[in-house]
């Protein structure tokens, strides 16, 4: 199956395809992180003094449906994005029409 095709399946679920990518190691996956990397990562800033209160504030009043977010930790000045679909986890992933083309599979 094409990643578009998958992308626009109503039964190929958010973890399902959020897998396949992961697996065929496509997309820019420094930027995807889940709550509790974020949560580890905002507790050894704090304690190195780092601010990171725009983060904490990002994560408190926004939801992430998958607890997953756009957010490349190297750069503490940056905010996280919630990934609440197929279509977030694409844009975070920086995919183009070239990757949309690709084959995906799916384990069973």
């Amino acid at each position: 199956m094409k990643i578009r095709e998958a992308l626009e399946n109503g039964n190929v679920s958010y973890r399902d395809f959020y897998s396949a990518l992961q697996d065929a190691d496509i997309g820019a996956w420094d930027d995807i992180n889940s709550t509790d990397i974020i949560h580890d990562y905002l507790n050894d800033m704090i304690q190195q003094g780092v601010r990171v209160s725009h983060i904490v504030e990002a994560l408190e009043n926004n939801d992430s449906e998958y607890d997953d977010w756009c957010i490349w930790l190297g750069n503490s000045m940056e905010t996280p994005n919630p990934i609440n679909s197929k279509q977030d986890l694409i844009d975070a992933l920086q995919l183009d029409e070239e990757d949309l083309n690709m084959d995906i599979k799916f384990k069973n």
